[in-house]
């Protein structure tokens, strides 16, 4: 593994940066069990210390799982804290000490769809989804191929030099989202380009399409990709799987992508989203206030009440 950029806890970061660096070396340098029992504690304090995104993840659930009792729900959303938690430490760890990634087990289901020699010059748009797996499953697939990374920028200095750092443990192209020239550029050389697309990022560029049966604003750049540079598409999800193992499923999709139709694509991707969602729905990333988008522009008042 080679360092695409130094770590942001350097003698020349500033002095907060070096401190927060130390902490999560620190934190990190506890193993998976005892990462699970932090998991725990924080987990009891959520309530009190992460107010708002517990209420985001139960208005999220709400909708989503409208079938749910009031007590199977209050059960979800401390599952889905937990793993939500669980996830910051295991992304942590992969970011900072990549030596702990080599030493976990993963399970590959479909590794044949990234692997294939009869169009070694085709790029694929390897659509993935935010579970909360998701850096520490990209560091070990990465000990399988070769690919690049699409990601959005923090606003916060540290964070994101501490993205870029950790994520080029394991990618050569750790690419900002609106770049999307050197994506093209990628894909047209027969690259493989991670991104994941499960998240409202606005109703421009977006069409709104079905997800647990509400409309929600979906970026039509997976299509626009596909079709501008002939990229084969492959969806990628993944979940914990015990003891202390990760399963990672690639998928071809359900039809032929793309369609033409942005919209069309859309509902076939949201739908391969929701049914990888269902398999493990405590371990998706319910934080994100995946429907404040509202179709008729604006945003929608959803995370503003109280369930």
């Amino acid at each position: 593994m080679t360092m695409k950029t130094p770590h942001p806890g350097t003698q020349t970061a500033p002095l907060s940066h070096r401190f927060f660096w130390l902490l999560l070396r620190g934190i990190t340098r506890l193993n998976y069990r005892q990462q699970k029992g932090l998991s725990r504690i924080l987990t009891g304090l959520a309530p009190t210390i992460a107010r708002r995104r517990i209420q985001i993840v139960r208005t999220n659930l709400r909708l989503c799982f409208p079938d749910l009792s009031d007590e199977a729900l209050a059960r979800r959303v401390k599952d889905v804290t937990f793993s939500t938690i669980l996830g910051l430490l295991e992304t942590l760890t992969a970011w900072v000490r990549p030596e702990r990634v080599d030493g976990n087990k993963l399970t590959i289901d479909g590794l044949e769809l990234l692997t294939d020699p009869r169009r070694p010059d085709q790029g694929i748009l390897l659509v993935g989804m935010h579970f909360a797996t998701l850096d520490m499953i990209g560091g070990l697939l990465g000990q399988y191929v070769d690919f690049d990374v699409m990601y959005k920028p923090s606003r916060q200095p540290f964070v994101e030099a501490l993205m870029c750092y950790g994520r080029g443990h394991y990618f050569e192209g750790v690419i900002p989202q609106n770049n999307i020239r050197e994506v093209i550029k990628r894909l047209k050389a027969g690259r493989i380009v991670w991104y994941a697309p499960d998240q409202d990022y606005g109703a421009k560029q977006s069409v709104f399409a079905p997800f647990f049966g509400i409309p929600a604003a979906t970026i039509t750049a997976t299509s626009r990709l596909a079709t501008m540079t002939g990229a084969k598409i492959v969806f990628m999800s993944h979940f914990r799987q015990s003891p202390d193992g990760y399963f990672l499923n690639l998928q071809a999709p359900p039809e032929t992508l793309p369609t033409g139709d942005d919209l069309r694509d859309a509902e076939i991707m949201n739908r391969v989203i929701e049914s990888e969602v269902r398999k493990a729905p405590a371990e998706y990333w319910w934080v994100h206030r995946r429907f404040k988008s509202a179709p008729e522009g604006g945003r929608r008042d959803l995370y503003a009440s109280k369930h």
